[in-house]
């Protein structure tokens, strides 16, 4: 956690006026109504490190994708893992 801190840190000093989605997945297991709510929940921890951080609410959206767009397979266990994931987009790129 400490070191996503520093990250979250090190991206407001660098982008200090920019706008960011928060965007939260899981992997398809379990139904797509309880992957929509994880993928949210997932999101919603990343934007509480983004406020402790120092960042306004105002400048980031979260977004959940639930089991949709997937990186890797979902076939292994190391594929679901990959999908059980937050990426953090600055808006307009």
């Amino acid at each position: 956690e400490y070191d996503l801190l520093q990250q979250i840190g090190r991206m407001n000093i660098r982008y200090p006026e920019a706008h960011f989605y928060i965007d939260g997945y899981t992997d398809n297991t379990g139904t797509a109504a309880i992957n929509n709510k994880l993928s949210r929940l997932r999101a919603e921890q990343v934007a509480i490190l983004f406020r402790r951080a120092g960042l306004d609410s105002r400048r980031f959206t979260i977004r959940s994708f639930g089991m949709s767009n997937p990186k890797c397979g979902n076939d292994t266990e190391s594929g679901k893992a990959c999908n059980r994931r937050v990426e953090i987009i600055r808006k307009g790129e």
